[in-house]
């Protein structure tokens, strides 16, 4: 893990997330201001632990939310699609370029992470 004053180092981002200083901040004010709103029928909130636990349901519940129709099949070839092996086997996620141009470190964990929630 980097030293406390490295760019990288998780309490510079945390400061450099809540001063707005990066594209998708400020992160918990979207949060907050979403949260308040989800009982509008336009706004769908997804739980990562709920996608990490069943899949299928999650995508039928998107498309229930779209008003989208999925057969089965469908949903049984996007529940594989989406799983997370098969994003650490896409070399687009799983910096397979990065690695051979030798811009990580050896070691170094990519974009994807373990796949896990919290317990």
């Amino acid at each position: 893990m980097p030293a406390p004053h490295h760019p990288s180092s998780l309490a510079n981002t945390c400061i450099t997330a809540s001063n707005i200083q990066i594209p998708y901040a400020p992160f918990w004010s979207h949060v907050t201001e979403a949260w308040g709103l989800r009982q509008n029928p336009n706004l769908l909130f997804l739980f990562y632990e709920d996608l990490v636990k069943n899949i299928p349901s999650t995508i039928r519940e998107v498309a229930q939310f779209l008003n989208k129709p999925v057969t089965e099949e469908q949903v049984t070839q996007l529940a594989a699609h989406l799983h997370i092996d098969t994003f650490r086997n896409n070399p687009s996620f799983n910096n397979t370029a990065l690695r051979e141009l030798e811009m990580m470190r050896p070691g170094e964990q990519g974009f994807i992470r373990k796949g896990e929630t919290f317990k």
